[in-house]
């Protein structure tokens, strides 16, 4: 084995019989993976649709998303 690979190797053998590694590493992994993600799954907050404005709490729009505390003046969410 050569000298480069030895240590990377010996760091990868001891957190993996760790579960505190291990756990950190997934919660790291989980981390990066939702900040990537994320963003194709929700809708921009400051995009106003005059037709759903002032909805009240627990309602859904003409689009049928759901709003849990309702909308404001320019049809924002405020959740």
């Amino acid at each position: 084995m050569s000298p480069q690979a030895k240590p990377f190797r010996e760091f990868v053998n001891r957190y993996s019989r760790s579960f505190a590694g291990v756990l950190g590493m997934v919660m790291l992994v989980l981390i990066v993976l939702l900040a990537i993600f994320i963003p194709f799954f929700t809708q921009d907050p400051n995009t106003t649709n005059i037709v759903d404005r002032n909805l009240i709490f627990n309602s859904t729009d003409s689009r049928n998303i759901y709003h849990f505390l309702g909308t404001d003046d320019l049809g924002r969410d405020f959740w």
